[in-house]
């Protein structure tokens, strides 16, 4: 019984990864652009050339480029946070142009960021509480990690992170353990 449980979960297993690249691979074309301030009537594939043209400095961007795009989520009257963009291009090479340059967007209050899936997204969010954010970025929706020992790590779920061991750093010892420590050992000033 036990046996055949194991194996049903493992299925399962299985079936989420395949699932989850599926969605992914659907969501190639995609980029979600934060940070830009809504307004009425606004005309966002219009709006989102311009910033590409302007921000990012592709000049050969055109409205051909761009599948469809609009604001994700309801519209709340209340809030000041701009909903994020989510952009699908037409041609997967225009989305990596547009995923290379947004370097310049730096200090400007505007990020842009891929398209994950929920359970993705979560692996993300966690990678970078544990190995913190300049430790962990995202390259063609796989999460890649710099561990402490620096070597690179590629996952997509939850259980490749958490089958990641590393051994923590040891605490600096302050001015007065490191004496008690060498009296411990036996060594003198």
């Amino acid at each position: 019984m036990l046996g055949t449980l194991n194996t049903l979960q493992s299925q399962i297993h299985v079936l989420a990864k395949t699932v989850d690249r599926l969605e992914m691979h659907g969501r190639r074309k995609m980029l979600l652009l934060h940070g830009v301030q809504e307004q009425a009537n606004e005309d966002l594939s219009q709006l989102m050339v311009g910033f590409i043209v302007d921000k990012l400095k592709i000049s050969e961007f055109t409205l051909k480029d761009i599948k469809r795009c609009h604001r994700m989520g309801q519209s709340k009257n209340t809030s000041d946070k701009p909903r994020p963009i989510i952009i699908k291009f037409e041609q997967a090479a225009i989305r990596d142009q547009v995923w290379f340059s947004k370097a310049k967007l730096k200090g400007s209050g505007t990020t842009i960021s891929e398209f994950l899936t929920q359970s993705r997204r979560s692996t993300f969010i966690a990678a970078r509480e544990k190995f913190g954010v300049n430790r962990c970025w995202t390259q063609e929706d796989i999460i890649h990690i710099l561990s402490p020992d620096n070597t690179r790590h590629r996952l997509t779920t939850i259980a490749e992170l958490q089958s990641l061991q590393f051994e923590t750093a040891k605490p600096v010892a302050t001015s007065k353990a490191v004496p008690k420590a060498r009296r411990a050992a036996g060594v003198k000033k």
